[in-house]
């Protein structure tokens, strides 16, 4: 659940008022996918931290053809958590409100998993271990690097 507080700056002309939303810092309940990098857990989509998926609609360049490969990392991510309960540990939303999180189901981290099988990408701010799984999945041609 959101706690909305609000935040004042008072300038030499005029005091600004803003709500500022703040994000409980764990959150837990069966979760569905509804892309390769987000998932919606009791009605609150919580983006992957240090991931990037391509969105649902996408479609890739294959040697061939173009090829969904949006549809396929989402439909990745919803075979491995199969609507089970998943643990999110949230940090405070940016300024567009997105939540991000580190998820976990059964104790494997979600993010890394959908890495390691090579179904999303690292961002800037990955730790190491997401950028191994990457690695791993590029080298074995897995999931977006199968036309690599």
């Amino acid at each position: 659940m959101y706690k909305i507080e609000t935040l004042c700056v008072l300038t030499p002309a005029v005091m600004l008022c803003a709500p500022l939303a703040l994000a409980e810092s764990n959150l837990m309940g069966q979760a569905t996918a509804v892309a390769g990098d987000a998932l919606q857990i009791s009605g609150r989509t919580v983006r992957l931290s240090g991931i990037d998926a391509p969105a649902p609609e996408t479609l890739c360049e294959g040697k061939i053809t173009r090829w969904p490969c949006g549809a396929h990392s989402r439909a990745a991510l919803a075979k491995l958590i199969d609507d089970a309960e998943v643990e999110c540990r949230t940090e405070p939303p940016d300024e567009t409100l997105v939540l991000r999180g580190t998820c976990r189901l059964a104790g494997a981290d979600v993010g890394e998993s959908q890495l390691r099988k090579g179904w999303a990408r690292t961002t800037h701010e990955s730790p190491r271990t997401y950028v191994a799984a990457q690695r791993a999945a590029r080298e074995e041609r897995r999931g977006l690097w199968r036309n690599e």
